[in-house]
């Protein structure tokens, strides 16, 4: 895999720390809900399961708009972190 650091604009940075912290809220109470144990209909299930995924789509496009301001197009995400008190992100890909 292959690194790549780019330092983040404050722009940049508050809006990926908020994709980031929208979709790992949502993962987590994902999670909850799965081990809940509770018989939940199709339309619920549906429902959780599409929000998640709308929220993944937002948060992987902001990283792929990061990359474009950044130079590096055609890009394949595999995984990232973030470090805000640097405002430096790595990605892997």
């Amino acid at each position: 895999m292959q690194k790549l650091e780019i330092k983040l604009t404050e722009e940049e940075e508050l809006t990926l720390e908020f994709r980031n912290f929208e979709y790992q809220g949502l993962q987590i109470n994902f999670n909850q809900f799965l081990s809940s144990g509770y018989d939940f209909n199709e339309e619920h299930c549906n429902r959780i399961i599409e929000v998640l995924l709308s929220k993944y789509s937002l948060l992987q496009k902001c990283l792929i708009t990061i990359l474009e301001n950044h130079g590096h197009k055609n890009i394949s995400v595999k995984s990232f972190e973030l470090y805000l008190i640097e405002s430096t992100l790595n990605i892997f890909v």
